[in-house]
């Protein structure tokens, strides 16, 4: 019933699934705790980014380019994507 977004829901699910199964099982076989197994901090800042960088995307595709062909859209969505993403790893970038 969800079609497309349904699938790429259902794999993002199943993503998620593997890594914390994967990151409690290397957790009991080398004996250091789940939280110092990843960056958590940096993890939910490029989560947070990511949700802006989308929303972003959406609020450009969905109203100021409402009534243009979906190529125009997609294009600037992208474009939004590209610029927050850009700006969030800059120094990352020149390095």
């Amino acid at each position: 019933e969800l079609g497309l977004a349904g699938a790429a829901i259902g794999s993002a699910v199943a993503l998620y699934l593997d890594r914390v199964l994967v990151l409690r099982r290397i957790s009991r076989i080398t004996g250091v705790p789940v939280r110092n197994l990843q960056h958590w901090k940096s993890l939910a800042r490029y989560l947070a980014w990511t949700v802006v960088a989308t929303l972003g995307a959406w609020l450009v595709g969905h109203h100021l380019f409402a009534d243009s062909l979906i190529i125009l859209r997609l294009a600037m969505g992208a474009v939004v994507l590209a610029v927050v993403y850009g700006a969030v790893n800059w120094k990352n970038l020149k390095a």
